[in-house]
Parts: C-alpha cells; structure tokens; sequence
C-alpha cells in the first residue's frame, strides 16, 4: 500500500516527530511505501516528494506579512491543499495517516483527502481538536484552562478574551479564525478514525463532534528491558 504520512515538520522537531518517523519505519518494514507531506523547510529531510512540499510558513511571524501569510496558511491554505491535490493525483494513496497540520499546513487538508476519497486517520497528540491554542493552557494566566471545553462557542471569544496564546490579543484573533474556519469546514468530523491517547483528548473529540465509533484509544507503548537500573541511595522511591 501507498500510505500518505502528513506532518507539519518532516525533521526531528519533537515527540510528535519521533513518533512519525517510528510509524514511517514501521509501515515500510511491513512493506508499504511511505509518502510524507509537510513544510519545505532548510532544515527538512530530504526526501522524492519534497517537491510537494509547500513553502514555510510562520504562524507567530516577525512581521505583518510573515503572520499574515500564516493565518491564511492556516484558515484558507489554498496553496497547501493544491500541492497536496496534486501529489494525490499522481501517486494515488490508498490511505492516509495525519499527525499535526494546524498552523503551518491546516485543517483544510482533512476536507482535500476527504473529497479525493483517501481513508484517513487523524492522530491526536495534543488538544488542538477543541483548543485552539492547543494546549488547554493559558499563558497570560500560567495555569491549565479549559474555557473552550466549557461552552459551545468559547472557541469564538476566550482566544482574544484570556489572550491564552503569547498573552496576546491579536494571537487570540488568529487561534479564532482557524478555529471557526475547521468548524465551518467540518473538517475534525472527515477521517474515518481518531486516535488519542487519554480521556481529555475522548472529551475534547466527542466536543467537536467526532463520533464516538470513529475514536480509539491507541496508547504510547513503552520499551522494556530485561535489566532495569536499580534506585540510588538517594532515590526519591526509596
């Protein structure tokens, strides 16, 4: 099979990444061929399908421009969805696998790969599904905030009003557009499975309105050895 592997970054960016390069690693040991799709970036690995790739975008630019450039990346993202319609065209996927396209890519290509007929399962490995800044965490107050989990439409106003994201009013506006923007698409509710790892990510799906059916619980395995060190005399276990 020819599986899509979207990703914002295709480099070593984080947890996320890790994660994407273990999954590639392990469809192609099973025999599928992998076909990533993210920013060009200096720093992305080099790979057949960069050509693919849209240019990089800043969603927290510098400048007017650079952040602007971002929000329409985010809430429009024609430029995106067209490089992706291609890339389907002519490698024609038999599936799809997404990681984190918020921001930099956007939630428009769940509707491009829903229109092109691609199965796809969307990964869920932050809260970004009903928070818009993606981490039920308020920066202007430094402390856990679940406003957008607490009324149908916080979404439009607790962004700008609890200025959540860099303490910034303006960023709020930004986190609302592409907010309202997925809503209207529907764009959560076109994979045909979500998987998340806790109960909050259930809630923050079910929030958005993702079936129940469609949502399963795929933990983060963990490695173990056959030898495990021992705790130290000072220990906090001991």
């Amino acid at each position: 099979m020819k599986i899509l592997l979207i990703n914002k970054y295709w480099r070593h960016a984080g947890g996320v990444e890790v994660h994407a390069f273990q999954v590639a690693d392990w469809l192609e040991n099973m025999g599928h061929t992998v076909i990533p799709f993210a920013m060009n970036e200096p720093d992305t690995l080099p790979n057949k399908y960069q050509s693919y790739f849209p240019d990089q975008v800043d969603f927290r630019g510098s400048t007017i421009r650079e952040t602007s450039k971002g929000v329409l990346r985010a809430t429009i993202s024609s430029d995106s969805r067209r490089l992706l319609r291609q890339l389907i065209a002519d490698e024609k996927p038999d599936a799809a696998y997404v990681l984190h396209i918020y921001h930099q890519l956007g939630t428009a290509l769940l509707n491009e790969l829903d229109e092109a007929g691609v199965p796809t399962v969307l990964s869920i490995h932050d809260y970004k599904i009903a928070c818009p800044n993606y981490r039920l965490y308020s920066e202007s107050e430094s402390t856990m905030c679940l406003s957008c989990l607490d009324g149908k439409l916080n979404y439009v106003t607790a962004p700008t009003v609890k200025r959540c994201w860099n303490n910034s009013a303006g960023a709020g506006v930004a986190l609302t557009l592409e907010a309202v923007s997925t809503k209207i698409r529907r764009s959560y509710l076109k994979p045909q499975v979500v998987t998340i790892l806790n109960s909050i990510q259930r809630r923050a799906a079910l929030f958005a309105g993702v079936e129940e059916s469609r949502i399963h619980t795929v933990p983060h395995p963990v490695e173990l050895h056959s030898r495990r060190p021992q705790p130290g005399p000072d220990s906090p276990f001991l």
